[in-house]
């Protein structure tokens, strides 16, 4: 086997240095989001729950209150 040549050696440091670039640009933009999502977890909803959400409607059960006469089902 014969000795690497040096342009081998600085192509392949480059390549190095250009993936661990990258690496640090997608952990660095996954670290954002995830700081983003928690800023905008941390806000309270504009919304109420209470103003999106219809009262519960009673429910009745055909053996415990039978229908009084003529009453559709």
């Amino acid at each position: 086997m014969s000795a690497a040549r040096p342009q081998d050696i600085a192509q392949a440091n480059r390549l190095r240095w250009f993936l661990a670039a990258h690496l640090l640009a997608v952990l660095a933009i996954f670290e954002t989001s995830l700081w983003v999502g928690q800023h905008f977890a941390a806000q309270p909803d504009p919304v109420p729950t209470a103003a999106t959400t219809a009262p519960p409607q009673p429910q009745r059960l055909a053996a415990a209150s039978p229908r009084p006469e003529g009453e559709q089902p």
